[in-house]
């Protein structure tokens, strides 16, 4: 009896002893409640992001990642990545990112993809970039369909295949990525790397990333509307293109307009400050 209070208190003994230096874990690890917290975790620091609370949503972002949540960590990844909402750290980027990645998650597979294709962080390896684009493009995961197919047209880490490019070109425009909007805009409006010539076509890409601000698409369509190309000619609508996009694009924009001002009547160009300060006011609020 008295041997095995001896062996309870040299136990109680270690408990305290381990717990008082930190060698203890404070609760028992339940992993399926720690799953449940990390995706409500996630959640609220999605809902926060769509807000415009970025600290408060890398707060809730950074609580998910610590207990494994896979989103989150390549969240965290690429706030450290950006300097948004944290100080700027490629290398915290790149060990949150390569968490994230392992987990099979498209954003971590992308920053990942990133590190191995410039060679900055880790030694450059284009054809393991390229597999890691693969991945993330694989799960509908835009900016990585967009930068393979970058990759694609310049046979960077793959072979080069301009057709291959302009497929993945369209998988990032139809996920709403704007420079790939853009791009699509331009190889329908040319017919080229065998997509068919379609000016109508072009126009709808162009309008899809100018709604979303892209300056480049504002004077593109801007040039569609002066010319007649794909829609019908219309100044008005030229000349408010080609203003919103004036601010961002630079100078040929500004040259279009100074150019063409002239063939507008004030009342037409009154109108055309209108419809641009009309399409300005509603992206103001959000």
């Amino acid at each position: 009896m008295k041997r095995h209070l001896f062996q309870f208190g040299a136990l109680l003994i270690l408990i305290i002893v381990m717990g008082a230096f930190g060698w203890l874990p404070l609760r028992w690890s339940d992993p399926a409640a720690d799953q449940s917290r990390a995706a409500a975790y996630y959640a609220k620091g999605l809902s926060c992001q769509k807000g415009g609370g970025t600290a408060e949503a890398l707060r809730w972002f950074r609580q998910a990642a610590d207990l494994g949540h896979a989103g989150a960590q390549a969240k965290v990844g690429t706030a450290y990545a950006t300097g948004s909402g944290l100080p700027e750290d490629p290398k915290e980027a790149l060990r949150w990112w390569r968490k994230a990645a392992a987990q099979g998650d498209a954003e971590g597979q992308y920053g990942l993809a990133l590190a191995q294709l410039s060679g900055s962080l880790i030694p450059q390896d284009k054809e393991a970039g390229v597999k890691s684009l693969q991945q993330a493009a694989s799960q509908d995961f835009a900016p990585a369909q967009h930068r393979l197919a970058e990759c694609c047209l310049h046979g960077d880490g793959i072979t080069e295949d301009p057709a291959e490019a302009a497929r993945w070109y369209r998988r990032a425009a139809e996920n709403g990525h704007a420079d790939a909007q853009v791009t699509l805009g331009f190889i329908c409006k040319r017919g080229r790397w065998g997509v068919a010539q379609d000016a109508a076509q072009a126009v709808q890409w162009f309008q899809k990333a100018a709604a979303q601000k892209d300056a480049r698409a504002q004077y593109q369509l801007g040039k569609c509307y002066a010319d007649g190309t794909g829609v019908p000619k219309d100044l008005v609508e030229a000349m408010k293109w080609c203003l919103l996009a004036s601010s961002t694009f630079g100078n040929d924009a500004a040259e279009w307009i100074e150019t063409h001002e002239k063939d507008l009547t004030s009342g037409q160009n009154a109108e055309a400050r209108a419809r641009a300060e009309a399409f300005r006011l509603p992206q103001q609020k959000k």
